[in-house]
């Protein structure tokens, strides 16, 4: 018989016997690998959940900075449309509206006068009201006229203009407006009084220690129509002096 090419030789059943026999390592790596993996996994941070929080604190501080600009929105809001309101009345009713003004502010003034200069427990409601009424019904009206008055003849602006509206205020009318006003102060009580020559001189020389400045500046500086209120606001400093009278 002829031997078939296919059977082994003994040679090399010898060298076959030399090979190793193979393992089962593409399973055992793979494992390995996964082990690793997870090991990893593990030992990274979770950088997620920091930026999650720092997210919500961005989101928190921007809902309360929106908080507060809209408060401050709407008291801007509500300021703004206080003051167009009191310029509307002031175009539509400027006595009335300067009247209650210079009554109010005078008011202020008064009582700063009774409770804190002069220290009283008790406010003095009859001299708080004789006040608001003279401010109200002498004093407003007589410089809504006069400044009226004053603007109309010497519109020249800038502060040479001030300075000439301020002359014949503080040399002509002051003398006889504080004369009037005396008058109708001391007369309140019932009985007609008529100032002093001494009262008015102390009046007329402590008033020309705050109004010619005052007045320069405001007929210098503040819009005609406004002239009054900042008349009224240096006035409750007036007020605290006239008050002691």
């Amino acid at each position: 018989m002829v031997p078939s090419e296919c059977k082994p030789s003994e040679a090399g059943r010898a060298k076959r016997s030399e090979t190793p026999p193979p393992t089962n390592r593409g399973a055992k790596g793979a494992a390995g690998e996964n082990a690793g993996a997870d090991a990893v996994r593990q030992r990274r941070p979770d950088v997620g959940a920091p930026i999650a929080a720092k997210e919500g604190e961005d989101a928190t501080v921007a809902s309360g900075k929106a908080a507060v600009g809209v408060g401050k929105a709407a008291a801007d809001g509500g300021a703004t449309a206080l003051w167009a309101a009191y310029l509307a009345a002031l175009a539509s009713q400027p006595v009335r509206t300067k009247a209650l003004t210079s009554a109010v502010i005078s008011s202020f003034g008064n009582l700063f006068c009774q409770i804190v200069v002069e220290s009283r427990g008790t406010v003095d409601a009859g001299r708080l009201l004789r006040f608001a009424l003279l401010n109200a019904f002498y004093v407003a009206p007589v410089l809504h006229v006069w400044f009226g008055f004053l603007n109309r003849q010497i519109p020249r602006p800038g502060l040479a203009g001030a300075a000439l509206r301020m002359l014949p205020d503080q040399l002509l009318v002051s003398p006889i407006f504080n004369f009037g006003f005396l008058f109708l102060l001391f007369s309140s009580s019932g009985t007609l009084v008529v100032p002093s020559a001494t009262d008015l001189w102390e009046c007329i020389v402590s008033s020309w220690k705050l109004w010619p400045v005052a007045n320069l500046l405001i007929f210098w500086l503040v819009p005609p129509d406004l002239q009054l209120l900042a008349g009224s606001l240096v006035n409750l400093l007036w007020s605290v002096y006239l008050s002691t009278l």
